[in-house]
């Protein structure tokens, strides 16, 4: 019996389901789901252009990758 190895969590993986997470907030806010403060939706924004240009998240500095982490855990993405 072959007993399986957890993958561990990389920072790729955590770059894409912080994608993801922003993927769902932005669609969700503009369907009118979830209401978003000015800058919550200001900084969404910026963070998926900025992603959309990098293809990733290496660029995001702690300060950056801490608030998007919080605004997607207000509204259960991350």
């Amino acid at each position: 019996k072959t007993t399986r190895t957890p993958i561990p969590v990389t920072n790729s993986t955590q770059d894409s389901q912080l994608h993801n997470g922003l993927k769902k907030t932005l669609h969700d806010a503009l369907t009118a789901k979830i209401q978003l403060t000015s800058f919550e939706a200001k900084f969404l924004s910026d963070m998926q252009s900025k992603h959309d240009l990098n293809d990733s998240f290496t660029w995001l500095t702690q300060k950056q990758r801490a608030t998007l982490e919080k605004i997607l855990a207000k509204y259960g993405r991350f």
